[in-house]
């Protein structure tokens, strides 16, 4: 909650009883002042964080470095490949969130990766691949289907409350 502080004083920081006081410098309104309820910290290194964190960050790795690659018949294109990602965005538009350029696409893309990963078993989701490291058409074509189903996945993604999403077609 924003609070105002007195004329005696421009600014409360620290903590004051069960009362976390802070002040951020800088925003367009100046100072503003907040007042939080101490909570007690609690390990952000968990086994499920440390799951998510390899999602997001695989989703992520891919999308910046996934290349063009021709095995056989099949082609994996990384220029069609963004542009399904900004067309997915755009689709499941979200707001307060961009929804147009790559970057959005990419984002959301990571995000599905979180939300498509077997629980415990990042490592098998697009087999720890990038389509250059294929060996052959077969791998390719496997990697492009399981590509597509997260691609689908973003789709899928619903907003709540600002801040997150929940699946709609949650695993059981």
């Amino acid at each position: 909650m924003r609070i105002q502080p007195s004329a005696l004083a421009d600014m409360f920081t620290g903590k004051f009883g069960n009362v976390v006081y802070a002040a951020s410098k800088g925003s367009s309104s100046g100072t503003i002042q907040t007042a939080r309820q101490y909570t007690k910290p609690f390990n952000p290194n968990t086994t499920d964080q440390q799951f998510v964190r390899n999602a997001f960050a695989k989703g992520i790795a891919f999308v910046f470095n996934a290349e063009t690659t021709v095995r056989g018949a099949t082609t994996f294109d990384k220029t069609i490949f963004d542009n399904s990602l900004i067309a997915n965005m755009q689709a499941s538009y979200q707001y307060g969130m961009a929804t147009t350029g790559v970057a959005a696409g990419r984002q959301a893309f990571a995000g599905a990766m979180v939300k498509e990963a077997p629980l415990g078993d990042i490592d098998n989701l697009l087999a720890g691949k990038l389509p250059q490291d294929c060996a052959d058409e077969a791998e390719l074509i496997g990697l492009i289907s399981e590509i597509d189903v997260v691609l689908e996945r973003i789709l899928a993604l619903q907003q709540q409350k600002k801040i997150g999403y929940l699946d709609v077609n949650k695993r059981q």
